[in-house]
C-alpha cells in the first residue's frame, strides 16, 4: 500500500482522469485534494482513504466508503454536496469525486467570529433542509458537526452543503453491526446525542436533531454544552449531566430561540424534535416571534450561570434573581428621576424619561 500512499501527491494522475493539485484536508479516515478533471478542464474534490486503513479491514473499509459515495450521489439535495464519480486509484485505493467548493467550514466561521443571529439561523435552517432530505431517504448521519458543515455562496446569499456521510446509517436496509462492531461509538465526542455515547445500537432520525441543537447552541454562545477532561467523561456528561440553557451564558439569546435548542437537545430522543421539519419550524416561528431584545454574538466576557437544575430535562435555566434585580433597577432609577424633578430647586416640573433595557 505503500505505493499506493505515494501516488496521491501534486502532480499525480488518478485513474487517467483526475490530476491532483494539492491538499485541501486530511483526517483519520481520508484525505481530500483538489484536482482537475483532465478531459473536462474542471476543478473537482477528490477523497480518498488512508491507505493505512485498508491494511486493517480492506473489505469493511471499502464497503463504508463505497456506502457513502452511493448514498450521498442519491440524495440529489442543494444542501448536500453530491458526488459525481467514484473508483479505485492504480494502487487499488478508493476514491469518489465532488465538485470543488468555495467558501469555508462552518468550523472556521466559529474560530474566526461570531455569527449574527439572522446568518446563524440561516446556517442551520439549510443543515436541516439537508437532513430533512437524507431522513426522507432514511439516511441518519451520525456525525453531523460544524466541520461537515460547508458554507458557500451564491447570488450573494449564504448556501449551505453537507459533507461525509461515511459513517451514516441506512434505515431498514444494513445494519450498523455489518460494518461496525456491536456497541461501537461512531460519532464527534461533543456533537454525540446520549444514546449515541452509549454506544446504541438503533440510534434514529433524533440523533441528528440533538447533534443540530448542539451546534445551534454553541453558535448561540460561544461554547459547546459538555466538556471533559478526559473522552470517558465528556460520554459520561453527555449521557448523564444537565447542560446550561443557553440564555444563562448569552442572555440576549431570543427565549423562543432558546426553547427550541432545549427541545432538540432533550436527553430522552420521545422529548426532542421528532423530524428536522419539526425543528426547522420552530426556528422560522421563534424568529418572527423572537422579543425586541438586541442580540448581541457570543463574546469571551460571557459568564456560566450556576441556576438549579430542571427535573426531566437536562438542562439549567437562567437565575430568575437576574430579572428581579433588573427591574429592581429599573424602579428605583424611576423613583430617583421622579424625586430629583420635584425637588430640583428653580426648576420647572417636568414628566420624568426613563429608558430602561428590554429584558
Amino acid at each position: 500500500m505503500a505505493d499506493a500512499e505515494d501516488r496521491i501527491k501534486p502532480n499525480a494522475l488518478i485513474n487517467g482522469k483526475y490530476r491532483i493539485i494539492r491538499a485541501i484536508d486530511e483526517g483519520g479516515m481520508g484525505a481530500v485534494f483538489e484536482a482537475d478533471q483532465v478531459d473536462l478542464g474542471r476543478p473537482v474534490a477528490l477523497k480518498v482513504i488512508q491507505p493505512s486503513l485498508l491494511t486493517k479491514d480492506r473489505d469493511g473499509i471499502i464497503r463504508r466508503f463505497d456506502r457513502e459515495a452511493k448514498t450521498t450521489a442519491r440524495l440529489n439535495h442543494p444542501h448536500i454536496c453530491e458526488v459525481i464519480d467514484r473508483g479505485l486509484t492504480d494502487g487499488g485505493v478508493p476514491y469518489m469525486v465532488m465538485p470543488l467548493l468555495k467558501g469555508n467550514s462552518l468550523r472556521t466561521l466559529f474560530n474566526r467570529q461570531s455569527l449574527s443571529l439572522e446568518p446563524l439561523i440561516t446556517i442551520i435552517d439549510q443543515t436541516l433542509s439537508a437532513l430533512q432530505a437524507a431522513h426522507g431517504q432514511q439516511v441518519v448521519h451520525r456525525d453531523l458537526k460544524p466541520e461537515n458543515i460547508f458554507i458557500t455562496e451564491l447570488e450573494d446569499q449564504l448556501l449551505v452543503k453537507l459533507l461525509d456521510f461515511g459513517i451514516s446509517k441506512l434505515l431498514g436496509k444494513e445494519q450498523v453491526t455489518q460494518l461496525t462492531a456491536t456497541g461501537a461509538v461512531l460519532g464527534t465526542a461533543e456533537y454525540m446525542s446520549p444514546e449515541q455515547a452509549m454506544g446504541a445500537g438503533d440510534v434514529d432520525f433524533r440523533t441528528d436533531i440533538y447533534a443540530a441543537g448542539v451546534i445551534l447552541y454553541e453558535g448561540l454562545t460561544g461554547t459547546r454544552p459538555f466538556s471533559g477532561s478526559s473522552y470517558n467523561e465528556l460520554m459520561h456528561n453527555i449521557i448523564s449531566k444537565p447542560f446550561d440553557a443557553p440564555r444563562s451564558i448569552n442572555p440576549s439569546v431570543p427565549a423562543a430561540v432558546d426553547q427550541v435548542v432545549i427541545k432538540a437537545m432533550a436527553r430522552d430522543s420521545a422529548l426532542r424534535f421528532q423530524s428536522a421539519g419539526e425543528m426547522r419550524l420552530a426556528l422560522k416561528e421563534a424568529i418572527v416571534t423572537r422579543e425586541s431584545v438586541q442580540y448581541r454574538p457570543p463574546g469571551r466576557e460571557s459568564v456560566l450561570a450556576t441556576a438549579g437544575t430542571s427535573p426531566g430535562v437536562g438542562i439549567r435555566r437562567p437565575r430568575r434573581w437576574r430579572l428581579i434585580a433588573l427591574v429592581a433597577l429599573a424602579v428605583i432609577a424611576l423613583v430617583g428621576s421622579i424625586a430629583f424633578a420635584v425637588f430640583r430647586p428653580g426648576d420647572k416640573p417636568s414628566e420624568p424619561s426613563v429608558e430602561v433595557e428590554a429584558v
